[in-house]
């Protein structure tokens, strides 16, 4: 039976001999080979089948998500041909290299650094992990033991947030900060007690040692010897008391230099004169 040329349902007897064709190259395995960035979206070339090459695609990501993985023999991509047309083909997908591709567990997700699986945010599922382990409801999936929860890890490199407006961190059991050195700018509020286990230093004003009262804070060498000599006696504050207008001073009182009274000098023992 002769094939007609003429046109039917919008499509040539051509298109219709080359469907086949383009339903199984409508999408491609394939490697990034470069990734532009200097455009409104990122854009790539790529290699798929026998050596075919397209330059500038498209590379789709979903909305508040984007990635920039390096180029190489070994970063796979998924191209996708848009409404069959080879010409609006873009990167559906890029998979990136194997290698580099975290393992999660059952219920477990992560968001990770293109080409270092140890820079990552890692949120995952709490339930029973001996169980997946065993190939019980996991249907034989291992499982790494990992703890549920968020959890983010940033290798050796900086992490750090910013905003215009406040930052707030809640944790109804304790929020726990490890590092060798704490600094804060600006002032602090603290709404509730505040317990030291060791010295409490503040800059030029003051220092207290543990295991002692407060001492001069301008010189490191008086501070420590003032902190030694009265490390292990009483505070000052429980010699000397005022209690309706009167000053009473438990303890002996040494003056170097003058006494002035203005009244009368009252001893319930006697006054001794010594030199």
């Amino acid at each position: 039976m002769p094939i007609s040329t003429g046109r039917m349902s919008g499509y040539t007897w051509a298109d219709i001999i080359h469907l086949p064709h383009k339903v199984r190259n409508l999408t491609r395995r394939g490697y990034l080979l470069k990734t532009y960035n200097d455009g409104k979206i990122l854009k790539a070339r790529v290699k798929t089948g026998d050596g075919i090459e397209n330059d500038k695609i498209d590379v789709v990501h979903p909305v508040g998500y984007v990635s920039h993985v390096k180029a190489s023999k070994k970063t796979e991509v998924i191209t996708l041909d848009i409404g069959g047309d080879s010409s609006r083909r873009v990167a559906l997908a890029v998979i990136g290299d194997r290698e580099y591709h975290p393992q999660p567990d059952e219920g477990e997700a992560f968001y990770y650094a293109p080409g270092d699986k140890k820079i990552f945010l890692r949120v995952k599922m709490a339930g029973d992990q001996q169980s997946r382990a065993d190939g019980g409801d996991g249907g034989g999936s291992n499982d790494s033991g990992r703890p549920a929860g968020i959890h983010m890890d940033g290798s050796d490199q900086v992490i750090s947030a910013k905003t215009t407006k406040s930052f707030s961190v809640e944790a109804t059991e304790g929020i726990n900060m490890k590092t060798d050195k704490h600094i804060f700018e600006g002032d602090v509020l603290i709404k509730g007690n505040l317990d030291v286990t060791k010295d409490l230093r503040i800059s030029d004003e003051g220092y207290k040692p543990g295991d002692g009262p407060w001492a001069d804070g301008h010189a490191e060498g008086a501070a420590a010897s003032l902190a030694q000599a009265v490390a292990h006696g009483p505070a000052l504050a429980d010699l000397i008391k005022l209690e309706d207008g009167v000053v009473t001073i438990a303890g002996d009182l040494y003056i170097e230099g003058d006494l002035h009274v203005d009244g009368v000098v009252t001893a319930k023992d006697f006054v001794r004169v010594e030199g």
